[in-house]
């Protein structure tokens, strides 16, 4: 899955702002409650798997990335 912050909240049933001021833990959410990969599209980019490992963070890039 590779929601950006409003679909993730979409999927998550909570306000986009919750995800953005929460997004470690949005992204590891949405992977082990859809069982998916999940990428959390932003400017920082993060990856978490649904086995709950490490969740990859991508500093690089601009915000524009998120459209």
């Amino acid at each position: 899955l590779t929601p950006h912050a409003g679909e993730a909240a979409a999927l998550l049933g909570s306000a986009r702002d919750e995800v953005e001021g929460q997004r470690l833990s949005s992204v590891r959410e949405l992977a082990s409650r859809y069982g998916a990969t999940v990428l959390l599209k932003g400017s920082t980019t993060l990856v978490a798997a649904p086995d709950g490992g490490p969740v990859r963070v991508n500093p690089t890039g601009t915000p524009w990335l998120a459209t």
